[in-house]
């Protein structure tokens, strides 16, 4: 299977990318998780790295180069400041959107807070270009969110990965639309 992915990430082309989802899944026991990045557009998972810090959105960000850094008009992601910083920083000229479930939820609570404490609407006020960004470059993350739910079928099927590499050879075997034929051999 890890034969397989290596020859299938080396044959991918990336030229189509435009709209990318930065999203985090739980990986292991406890609060281990891993970050994944994928293409919105077509539908497959780019690049799974390890943790969801600011340097794992890093990693993800440099799996591309910086000409189709350049390329990719929008992401979609949660409100996690880590990954903020990492696309501010590695893809500046990205615009960022917020999934509607985020905002929504965020909506909820502030309501909620607002009868209690006003300033907890803040992190909204903080985010709100971002949040308008929608209405310029309406994508949403519903397929990373989707791929989460198939990496957790992964996940669950293999009854968990003690070994982070193994369970990043799943997600792009099963998620990343590689060729994954040895040479010579077509369907």
């Amino acid at each position: 299977m890890q034969r397989a992915v290596e020859r299938g990430l080396t044959r991918r082309s990336l030229e189509a990318v435009r709209h990318v989802g930065l999203d985090k899944k739980s990986f292991g026991k406890g609060h281990s998780y891993v970050s994944v990045l994928t293409d919105l557009d077509g539908s497959r998972v780019l690049e799974v790295v390890a943790d969801r810090t600011e340097e794992a959105a890093d990693k993800l960000w440099n799996s591309l180069s910086a000409v189709l850094r350049g390329q990719v008009r929008g992401v979609a992601m949660d409100m996690w400041q880590p990954y903020l910083a990492s696309t501010e920083k590695q893809a500046p000229a990205t615009e960022i959107m917020h999934a509607k479930f985020h905002v929504s939820k965020h909506l909820n609570e502030a309501v909620d807070q607002v009868r209690r404490r006003e300033n907890r609407a803040m992190m909204l006020k903080r985010h709100s270009e971002n949040l308008l960004s929608y209405f310029r470059q309406p994508i949403l993350n519903a397929i990373s969110q989707g791929f989460n739910n198939k990496i957790q079928s992964l996940k669950s099927a293999a009854r968990g990965f003690c070994v982070f590499e193994n369970y990043r050879t799943r997600i792009l075997f099963y998620c990343g639309k590689l060729q994954l034929a040895p040479d010579g051999i077509s369907h």
